[in-house]
This record gives C-alpha cells, sequence and structure tokens, in this order.
C-alpha cells in the first residue's frame, strides 16, 4: 500500500512540472515585429532644410503638381532630368577638421558678411534633388529660380520651382507614380507669401519671413541659422564650379538630419546646402549657380499678387512672432 501510494505520488508532481512548463512555453511573448519605417520628405523646396512634410502627396511646402501621369515601368532615375548644374562633393563622409573655434568662426563671419555687403542683388538658378530611399522610395527633382533684393534694410525675395517627383506605390500594375509641383514664393522682409500648384489645385499660405520658411542664401539670418547647427564642425574647403567656397558641417536638431554649408569665398553666398538621415536613409541637395550680381529687377518683382480665386491662408498665429521677423540683411 505504502509502495503504490509513493509511485502515484511521484507521477502526479511529473505530469503538474510538465503541465508547467508547457504553459510557461506558451505565455512566452512572441518576438515583436519591426515597425514599419515612416516615409520622410524632404524640407521645403527652395525654403528650408528643417522643415518636413507628411508625404510627398501630402507635403505642403514643396512645388506643387502640373498633371499626374502613371509610368508602370519607368525607373525614378529616368523620369526626370537631372537639373543640378554645378558638381557635387561626394556623399561619402567627410573627414572632420577639428571643432571651429568662436574666434574662427567670427572671424569667417566677419569676412562673408563683409562681402555680402557688398552685393545689391543676386539672381540665380536654383536646383534641388531629394532621394529617399526604402520601402517608400521617393525621388525628386527640382528646378526654378532664386532672386533677392536689398531694400530699405530688408531682403526682398522671389523664388520658382518646379518639381518632378516619382514615387513607389504599392501596385504591381502601376509601382510607379510621376507627379509634378509648382511653387512660388514672395517675401517682403516680414512675410512670406507662397502659391502652391499641384494635382490640379493651388492653395495659398502667408506665414513670417524667417527661418524654416524662407532660406536665405546670405547676411545675418544665414549666419544665425549657421550658429544654430549642433556640434558644428569646419570641414575642408572645396570648390564648386572651380570656386573656392568654405564648408560647415553640423546637425539640424529638430529634424534630426545632418546638413553641410557650402559658402561662396568671394561672395559670401550659401552656393550649396545638403542635408542627410542616415537612418531613413533620404538625401536633400539644395544648389545655386549661374549666379548674377547687382541685377535689375521690375518694381513689381517683388510685389506678391494672388491669383484669382485662391485663398491665401494665414499662418502666423501658428508660429514665431513678429520679434523673430528682424529686418537684419
Amino acid at each position: 500500500m505504502l509502495y503504490r501510494t509513493f509511485i502515484t505520488v511521484i507521477t502526479l508532481a511529473s505530469l503538474l512540472g510538465f503541465t508547467g512548463l508547457s504553459a510557461c512555453h506558451r505565455d512566452e511573448p512572441e518576438g515583436a515585429e519591426e515597425a514599419p519605417r515612416q516615409q520622410e520628405t524632404p524640407p521645403m523646396s527652395g525654403a528650408s532644410p528643417g522643415q518636413e512634410a507628411s508625404s510627398p502627396q501630402e507635403q505642403e511646402a514643396t512645388p506643387p503638381l502640373a498633371e499626374q501621369q502613371t509610368q508602370p515601368s519607368v525607373p525614378p532615375s529616368t523620369t526626370a532630368s537631372d537639373t543640378t548644374s554645378a558638381q557635387l562633393p561626394p556623399s561619402k563622409p567627410l573627414d572632420r577638421l577639428a571643432p571651429a573655434s568662436d574666434d574662427v568662426l567670427a572671424e569667417l563671419e566677419q569676412e562673408m558678411l563683409a562681402r555680402w555687403e557688398k552685393i545689391r542683388s543676386v539672381s540665380a538658378k536654383m536646383t534641388t534633388r531629394f532621394d529617399q530611399l526604402g520601402d517608400r522610395e521617393t525621388h525628386q527633382k527640382g528646378l526654378g529660380t532664386y532672386d533677392c533684393l536689398k531694400q530699405d534694410g530688408k531682403i526682398l525675395v522671389r523664388t520658382f520651382l518646379y518639381n518632378g517627383i516619382t514615387a513607389k506605390r504599392d501596385n504591381e500594375d502601376v509601382p510607379w507614380v510621376l507627379t509634378g509641383q509648382r511653387i512660388k514664393r514672395v517675401s517682403d522682409g516680414r512675410f512670406v507669401y507662397t502659391i502652391d500648384e499641384r494635382y490640379k489645385e493651388i492653395t495659398g499660405a502667408k506665414r513670417w519671413a524667417v527661418y524654416p520658411n524662407l532660406l536665405y542664401i546670405g547676411g545675418k539670418r544665414l549666419f544665425r541659422v549657421l550658429r544654430s547647427l549642433e556640434g558644428l564642425q569646419r570641414l575642408p574647403d572645396q570648390t564648386i564650379d572651380k570656386k573656392g567656397v568654405y564648408v560647415f558641417q553640423g546637425t539640424l536638431s529638430a529634424a534630426r538630419r545632418q546638413a553641410r554649408v557650402f559658402l561662396d569665398k568671394e561672395t559670401g553666398i550659401m552656393r550649396q546646402l545638403i542635408t542627410e538621415n542616415e537612418k531613413s536613409e533620404s538625401k536633400f541637395v539644395f544648389t545655386l549657380s549661374e549666379i548674377k550680381l547687382d541685377v535689375e529687377f521690375s518694381e513689381d518683382h517683388f510685389i506678391f499678387v494672388p491669383p484669382e480665386d485662391v485663398e491665401i491662408q494665414d499662418l502666423t498665429q501658428q508660429q514665431a512672432g513678429e520679434d523673430q521677423a528682424t529686418t537684419e540683411p
């Protein structure tokens, strides 16, 4: 009897142990799948490197659309022509120099501001390029103009940019879609007005004429942005269109993008801006070429005239106050 009881206890203990192990195995959480990467879109084309949008079809600040077309078998490299005339620096990381001291940066700043002060107006060819890899692959190539004029202590700006955009779709029959955008900006030095035409729709907006709503190519406002870069470094000098340029690198903290700024040694004009985000596999390039100085513009060139039947949305209340819309050239 005792022997039979002992055998029964041993059997029950074994069964309970096996059941416990099975329950533990069932309760183990499965490995979490990697969340899909959110598509990143470029900064405002022709405006600023820090401002992001939601998608190529939803971004508010890149140039608008002419007419949507579909190209089932055309890869992105052939859907829009490469309009960048200046030779771009290599995309591979550059060797950093020691961090630029305040004295070195101040010396270059004064030199660049002095050269900028001698310029009354600028007219240039503007090209942009944005490449987003990954699951939501997108490519944008833009061509346009950048004009600015110093007047009454302000910098008046007028830009126009046309973007050709190819985006990957989850559609086997039409894997790529080709669209276009047109965007015009006019700034009186205090406000910047934007007309965005895309997908057969035209929208208008009014913002403060400060970074990141508008990208200035010289003067104190440009250096204010340059000094705001985190971990600012001076890189080896380079050349663009056979012109020597100073090169600085830092991080746009709000946009989580590394930025490189190329300043023309002779004029103090920003010839190129490159921003990259390795994590999201995206790169944006803004380039000025064919630069003309002290150009004469018509009297109404920098006067904003809204298109008929287009409502201009006032966004100034949603942004920084007027105290930031300085008139320093």
